[in-house]
């Protein structure tokens, strides 16, 4: 038989040396030097890390998902740990599980939408993640099929005799899995509801690699299982205390932001005042346009610092404001939002706005909210256009302004479905067998869409500028978050845009585009 998952067909590899393409890995009776044996071992690390480049997608991705994998993978990435460099706290608990069991793996997995990420890894290398299809712990994560909970811990005797695994690459090749145990580490979310979001693991290899192979009863018992949960539990609490942490950093940082904007109100009202009887004296008009100049920054001064008032409340709690119904006109915002970004910086990038003609002069919403959403959104994108990386040539920024038709599967024409309002049903059904296009896959999004049937105003705010990192994606719009380089701002923009979104019963997103240049990357509102 083929070791397929291995990828050790005679087309999977430009050479088979050393290898006897039928059967796996050679092993040479005489025991080899240490360095020779490093050598081997990373060599076998570099073909199946191969393999799995070359053919992931070829074939069919598929894992058991649990019945609330919506709401486990909300709950996994509150945490923000995804992503993220090595953590002392946790390197230091899976050291001393894999001492405690003694096995040459210990893993704390965290089970994402298309993959497992290592939290902490003492055992594989640099390895930081695998395909969710060829994870154990994603089998560890399912609650038993009967009574819907969680097993405490799932094990694996022998890998080669368990046809779930028995040709996955991470047992046919390297690391030569042959006994795995994992306990469910299961973590509270917003609603308090404990959901699995990945596991602790322990990992044997085969003999003949290092290990000491399968392991019976006599080798795994009631002991090593409790020693295990023992160190789950110690991990949990270290997650769930790392997450107390942050939570109370952000409130307080949030405080500190609405104490300092309620005592400049004040003073910036005062400010507004004399600039009206100003206004109302004679003036040159060079005199003039400056006074219409300070009365728009201080009307933005003015919204930002009510906004950081309301932001706090809504943080701590408090019921939101309502969105008013007013008549608004796009083309005058954009407009203003010109006009004001110029008068700001003389060495502005280039601002390009396309309204479609089927935009009424005015639309009836809240014009506070969508100003606010498209300033932050185009202040945004303003700085990112000159970020180092950029896409070369002048600097731009282009707004969009289209309407569009939405319910509540998605939205009208087909082509914008996969990145806003139908992202929820699209995903979900990409994840119970449909096919998930890479936009889908990469898409950041706010909120859900409404279920009634409605008009939107579509907002598309693009920037020429290096992109986002990948590891900010998902939570790019949730507050304090900055691009890394980013040297102004308070992380609380896109943040904004949200929180406005939300009032307007739409959802904000972005899609990054993958190029050989580097990166735009589009900011998407939608809104009633």
């Amino acid at each position: 038989r083929s070791l397929i998952a291995l990828g050790v067909l005679r087309t999977a590899f430009s050479t088979c040396a050393g290898f006897d393409c039928s059967r796996g890995p050679v092993v040479t009776p005489s025991k080899p030097s240490q360095p020779a044996e490093l050598r081997k071992r990373a060599a076998e690390r570099r073909q199946t890390s191969i393999y799995l480049r070359r053919h992931r997608g070829r074939e069919k991705m598929s894992w058991p998902l649990p019945e609330d994998e919506d709401e486990r993978m909300s709950t996994l990435r509150s945490l923000e740990l995804l992503d993220t460099p090595r953590h002392q706290e946790f390197e230091r608990i899976t050291a001393l599980c894999a001492t405690a069991l003694n096995v040459p793996i210990c893993l704390v997995s965290l089970v994402d939408e298309r993959r497992q990420w290592f939290l902490s890894n003492r055992g594989l290398g640099d390895t930081r993640e695998t395909g969710r299809e060829i994870a154990f712990c994603a089998h560890s994560i399912m609650p038993d099929a009967a009574t819907r909970v969680h097993k405490e811990i799932m094990v694996v005797r022998d890998a080669l005799a368990d046809d779930r695994f028995k040709d996955s690459a991470l047992v046919q090749g390297w690391p030569h899995i042959r006994f795995y145990a994992g306990a469910p580490l299961l973590v509270g979310g917003e609603n308090g509801i404990k959901r699995a979001i990945g596991t602790l693991c322990v990992i044997d290899t085969a003999i003949e690699h290092g290990g000491t192979g399968a392991r019976t009863e006599d080798g795994w018992g009631v002991r090593e299982k409790q020693i295990l949960l023992d160190f789950g539990a110690l991990l949990t609490g270290a997650i769930e205390a790392r997450q107390q942490a942050r939570i109370a950093m952000t409130v307080a940082k949030t405080d500190y932001i609405s104490c300092t904007a309620h005592d400049i109100r004040t003073p910036v009202a005062c400010f507004q005042m004399s600039l009206e009887l100003l206004a109302g004296s004679q003036l040159t008009d060079e005199q003039r346009e400056y006074v219409e100049h300070a009365q728009q920054s201080v009307e933005v001064m003015t919204e930002t610092v009510d906004r950081a008032i309301e932001t706090a409340r809504a943080q701590r709690g408090a019921r939101p404001a309502q969105a008013r119904q007013e008549s608004v006109s796009v083309r005058a915002l954009l407009g203003k939002i010109d006009f004001l970004t110029r008068s700001l910086s003389k060495e502005r990038p280039e601002l390009r706005f396309q309204v479609a003609e089927d935009i009424p002069d005015a639309i009836e919403t809240d014009g506070t909210l969508v100003w606010r959403i498209l300033m932050n959104y185009v202040t945004n994108a303003l700085k990112a256009a000159v970020r180092p990386g950029a896409a070369p040539g002048s600097p731009a920024v282009d707004v969009r302004i289209t309407r569009v038709r939405a319910n509540a599967t998605g939205v009208s024409p087909s082509q914008v479905c996969t990145t806003l309002l139908c992202r929820a049903g699209a995903i979900a059904a990409a994840k119970r067998g449909g096919a998930i296009s890479e936009e889908v896959a990469t898409d950041v999004v706010g909120l859900a869409p409404t279920a009634r049937p409605d008009e939107w105003l579509k907002i598309v705010v693009e920037d020429s500028g290096p992109g986002v990192d990948a590891t900010l994606r998902h939570r790019l719009f949730n507050a304090f978050v900055q691009a890394q380089g980013a040297k102004e701002g308070t992380g609380l923009g896109l943040f904004a845009v949200k929180q406005c979104a939300s009032l307007l019963s739409g959802a904000c997103g972005a899609r990054f585009k993958n190029s050989e240049q580097p990166a735009k990357r589009a900011r998407t509102g939608m809104f009633q």
